[in-house]
């Protein structure tokens, strides 16, 4: 470990007096190695034979740049090389009177008046200003007559320091090279170098050149396959005059690399999921991150083996010892040849590779876990601890957090039916993630907030479902691509039956990516053959408290409902019950949709809902409404082969003494004993209205309206049973009984 190559570039900045550059290019010796000082002057290094290769601890160079020292020592840890710098250094000069530290730092043009702004000086009155070089004076501004290109000087009275910056007038109406963004694209795939930035800038002096290392330029303002880390953008028009913004790449390791989140269509990702699935969270042990990986001991050697180049010292790692990594050509458990610092050589084959990042776990953790604790958006904010989970052998830490989420939400119906709209607080919640790296000696750590939050529907989707635990397809967004699909009502009914006259409502997830729209409920009327026969009607949705649905503060994220002294978070986010208006006229359908209103345009984001208007009457009817595995309500009246059947059971009884029957009136007296009514109810129906009326057999949640006027509900038990159908037939019938609940009966 004793030779090195040098593999880095990087710059130094020593103040006003210019820039050192040291280039170390990973290739087959001689190594072409140069520094380049503030006067164009390049000097080579002198190692002996022109061999690049030094000794850990050797000084390479050293230099002066006015008074500041620059040493530079060969080092065993990447990139193999280290500087320090002494601004004030006796041997380059310094005389005790502050050193050469004073610099430009900038100079700020306003109109056509320019300012200069100095800094690295230990005294401002022991400074004077020119911008000629020659003229100096107190003043650090002046106003010019006619744009153009100038330069700024600052120097000391006494001391003989002094700096200079070029900068640039323009006229009014022009504008000088600036950049203005940098949208940067992140690392897709673990280990590949895909990610990519794309530079705006803006300057009257065109054409514009790009770079991102303010040497090699490019027409194109496009940046592909950049690897993971900080960057800083450039851009230089014909003035030669450039800018610059920072930006970086960032590595897709992270410590929780899956989520329940699904991007539902191109950028419109839900996070939105059904409490009675599993809802799954994956973190990735990570105890140290690779920055380098390289061939060694040298390019050239036959056997060559790779080298790792971890950001700090690694504990647990020992030659002859394993260690487990993750990158793009290295994958498992590996044996340790040797380890020295930073630098961890594994005894495999080197194999080439495009990217050189990754991670590896180490030994150094025994019972390493990670800790996952929740604070959730029903109620007033409360920490909800969910337990330890520990990594499979990879360092792959599955958390299931379901049990906790589906205990948060019920599967009652609180809606009074007297609102347009109405927000069922029951029907969904939200949570943040919070999480914490634990192992035997670390009990406890401070926890890190997972940045976005997520949200739970009382839903439960059936295998095979199209996202599976995600809501995404009956998620609001406020955009769609063409061709894709929109939100869906949480109904089962493919063509819903509003019963008039009864309460009846459409479910629907109003999510965070609408928040800060107002929306609309737009119903259509058509006629027996599907053509409209009025002109649609929109209202915009409000709140049961007559509040806008939409939310002014859209940067509070969680579901919240409102208790005294407690602010609530969002009144918008969750599942809203809609109700359609009972304006019959003379139509048999409804088309209904919630969409948004652009300069008097509608555009529906939801699905055109067909709803059939059944205003039928009907004899003895029994009305049921039961929660659906969506999380919405679905409603049927029921007419035909009604039977009601009282039935008693459970009773207990005692015997009595009879120690003279001439008197005695019975050999038993009842306890207690239970009594209900059972109802039997049944429909013929279509295959397509049967497969979905069939969910009131099995939901967990089933209604019988007992008044209206308030709206009055009756829970009951719909008993065992099976409901079968014929493919081949166009229609089924439905039978099935419900028991009310008990008969109160006196008891003893």
């Amino acid at each position: 470990m004793a030779d090195y190559q040098f593999i880095d570039t990087f710059s130094i900045f020593t103040g006003g007096n210019g820039t050192q550059v040291i280039v170390f290019v990973n290739r087959v010796a001689p190594y072409d190695i140069q520094i380049e000082s503030t006067g164009g002057i390049i000097t080579d290094l002198e190692p002996g034979n022109n061999n690049r290769g030094y000794i850990s601890g050797s000084a390479i160079y050293d230099f002066c740049d006015g008074t500041t020292k620059v040493s530079t020592v060969a080092s065993n840890e990447y990139p193999y090389a280290s500087s320090s710098f002494d601004l004030n250094s006796e041997s380059c000069g310094y005389n005790g009177g502050g050193g050469c530290t004073l610099y430009v730092q900038s100079i700020e043009v306003n109109g056509m008046t320019a300012q200069i702004i100095p800094a690295g000086f230990t005294d401002i009155n022991n400074l004077e200003y020119s911008f000629d070089g020659v003229n100096y004076s107190a003043s650090n501004a002046k106003v010019f007559d006619v744009p153009g290109t100038y330069d700024g000087y600052v120097q000391e009275i006494s001391g003989g320091c002094w700096a200079a910056k070029s900068f640039q007038i323009v006229a009014p109406g022009q504008e000088k090279i600036r950049v203005v963004s940098v949208t940067a694209t992140d690392q897709t795939q673990e280990f590949v170098n895909d990610g990519s930035a794309t530079i705006e800038a803006v300057s009257s002096f065109g054409p514009i050149q790009y770079s991102i290392d303010g040497q090699t330029w490019q027409n194109s303002n496009v940046f592909e396959n950049l690897a993971p880390g900080d960057y800083m953008a450039y851009a230089k028009d014909t003035t030669s005059f450039q800018d610059g913004k920072a930006f970086t790449i960032r590595a897709k390791f992270q410590m929780l690399f899956e989520t329940p989140a699904f991007e539902v269509s191109a950028g419109n990702v839900s996070k939105w999921i059904a409490a009675h699935n599993p809802i799954i969270f994956k973190f990735m042990r990570r105890d140290y991150e690779i920055e380098g990986i390289l061939p060694f001991p040298n390019a050239n050697a036959p056997d060559k083996k790779p080298l790792l180049v971890l950001k700090s010292n690694p504990a647990g790692v020992e030659n002859g010892g394993t260690i487990i990594v993750q990158s793009e050509k290295y994958k498992g458990t590996f044996r340790v040849v040797e380890v020295v610092g930073k630098n961890v050589v594994l005894d495999t084959p080197w194999l080439e590779q495009s990217a050189s990042n990754g991670f590896v776990i180490t030994k150094a953790k025994v019972n390493y876990r990670i800790e996952l604790k929740i604070q959730t958006g029903i109620g007033p904010i409360k920490d909800v601890v969910l337990g330890s989970f520990s990594p499979d052998p990879a360092g792959i830490v599955t958390c299931n957090i379901q049990s906790k989420l589906k205990n948060l939400v019920s599967s009652r119906n609180d809606f009074n039916y007297d609102a347009v709209n109405w927000r069922d607080l029951n029907a969904a919640g939200s949570f943040e993630l919070f999480y914490r790296q634990l192992w035997d000696g670390v009990d406890t750590a401070p926890w890190t907030q997972v940045p976005e939050a997520y949200y739970f529907t009382n839903s439960a989707k059936q295998l095979g479902d199209q996202l599976g635990s995600n809501m995404g397809q009956y998620v609001l967004f406020p955009s769609y691509p063409a061709g894709a699909a929109k939100a869906r009502f949480l109904t089962t009914f493919k063509t819903a039956r509003w019963f008039v006259g009864y309460p009846f409502d459409l479910s629907f997830i109003y999510s965070d990516a609408v928040l800060g729209h107002d929306l609309y409920l737009s119903e259509t009327l058509l006629d027996v053959n599907g053509q409209v026969i009025q002109l649609p009607e929109f209202t915009i949705m409000m709140n049961q408290d007559d509040t806008a649905l939409m939310n002014e503060d859209n940067s509070l994220v969680l579901i919240e409902q409102q208790y005294e002294g407690f602010e609530p978070i969002s009144k918008a986010l969750g599942i809203h019950r809609l109700m359609v208006s009972d304006l019959i006229f003379s139509g048999i359908f409804k088309r209904v949709s919630i969409g948004r209103m652009d300069n008097g345009v509608y555009t529906a984001l939801t699905e055109e809902k067909k709803v059939i208007i059944d205003n039928a009457c009907r004899d003895k009817p029994v009305y049921l409404a039961w929660i659906n595995t969506l999380g919405g309500w679905d409603y049927w009246l029921f007419e035909r082969t009604q039977k009601v059947t009282l039935a008693s059971g459970n009773i207990k009884t005692y015997d009595v003494y009879a120690e003279n029957l001439s008197t005695t009136f019975s050999s038993t007296e009842t306890i207690s004993k239970e009594a209900s009514d059972k109802v039997t109810v049944g429909a013929t129906v279509d295959l397509e209205t049967f497969l979905s009326l069939r969910a009131v057999i099995y939901s967990p949640k089933v209604l019988m309206l007992i008044g209206q006027q308030p709206v009055r509900w009756l829970t009951v038990q719909v008993e065992q049973t099976s409901a079968a159908y014929e493919t081949k037939d166009g229609v089924a019938d439905l039978e099935f009984s419900f028991i009310l609940p008990s008969i109160n009966i006196q008891s003893n």
